[in-house]
Formats: structure tokens, sequence, C-alpha cells
């Protein structure tokens, strides 16, 4: 739920904590499309690799589907995303709408054994090990256009720049320590 909303529903003082994992824009959505292709698609049938020329039939959102290249996909679900921001289950939506001055910031490429740690750690409770239900896909690789990269660049840029700032913060604190 993005902040705006949490604003909205859950009082001030209602939760104790509140976290956010964020992962690399280019990583997140290159993997929604992988997982938006594996929905449509059966896994024999997916590339090994795709091109800028290749087009694939994938998954829209849970009732439509999309028949184009990667790149015509990005420009697609970037505008259909300002009209609905909800779409795709959020997947699509800057992670920073997520985020606030209380929320706990951890990096998806960092591991997620830091973030139960940290559950761990906050709720006083030990590990309870569950297995966890995972939306698997089939890896193939994606080559976009310059003209993409940069349209992601730019759609994503306060995402981008507070990972960097995350990163930053944590090399600077690592240098106060030695």
């Amino acid at each position: 739920m993005e902040a705006a909303t949490q604003r909205m529903i859950l009082p001030d003082g209602f939760c104790d904590h509140r976290f956010c994992i964020l992962r690399d824009p280019f990583e997140r959505l290159l993997s929604e499309y992988r997982y938006r292709a594996t929905r449509k698609n059966p896994a024999e049938a997916l590339p090994e690799h795709i091109g800028p020329g290749d087009a694939l039939t994938v998954e829209l959102d849970w009732t439509t589907e999309f028949c184009g290249t990667f790149d015509a996909w990005v420009e697609k679900i970037f505008a259909d995303q300002i009209a609905d921001p909800y779409l795709s289950d959020n997947h699509i939506r800057p992670q920073v709408e997520f985020t606030g001055p209380d929320v706990k910031m951890f990096l998806f490429e960092e591991g997620l054994e830091q973030v139960f740690h940290w559950i761990d750690h906050v709720t006083q409770t030990d590990r309870a090990i569950v297995p966890l239900d995972r939306n698997s896909s089939v890896k193939f690789s994606i080559q976009m256009l310059e003209q993409t990269r940069k349209s992601i660049e730019n759609f994503y840029q306060e995402d981008l720049q507070l990972i960097q700032e995350i990163k930053a913060g944590r090399r600077s604190a690592l240098q106060v320590s030695r």
C-alpha cells in the first residue's frame, strides 16, 4: 500500500514500525515483464533473449494482454500507470511512493535475510520458518533501446536517487565506524 493511502487509513501510532524493500528499478521492471510473459506463454515457448525488434505476447494486467516489443510495452505501461497508478498491483508505480520519514528501507539486492533479522529484532520474536510464495518466471535476457533506458531512468528518477542516497549513507557510516 502506497504511503498516501496508508496515511488516510492508518492513524498515527497505529503501527509500531513501517518498512519497505526497494529494488533496482531496472531489475524490477525486467522482472515484471518476465513474469507477465511467463503468465501468458509456456516456459518452452519463451526465448533465451529478446532484442529491440522482437515482439512477444505478455499479460498486460489481469484481464488484458499486449503483443509487441519490450520497448513498446514500457511506453504503454508508463502511459497506463499515469492513468491508473494501481496498474499491475502497484508493480509499476515508483517505489518512493511507498516510503516516508518513518519507514525503514531495505535494498532487495542486498538480500532478504537482513529484513527477516530486523523483523525478528523489532518484534522480539524467533524466526518462523515458512515457505515463501514465489511467483516464478522464465529468465531470459532483454536488450532495450537506449531511448527506453532513458525513459526508465526518467520515470524512476526518484527511486534511483533514493537508492543512491541509501548506499551513500551506508558508505559514510562504514567510514565513520572504522
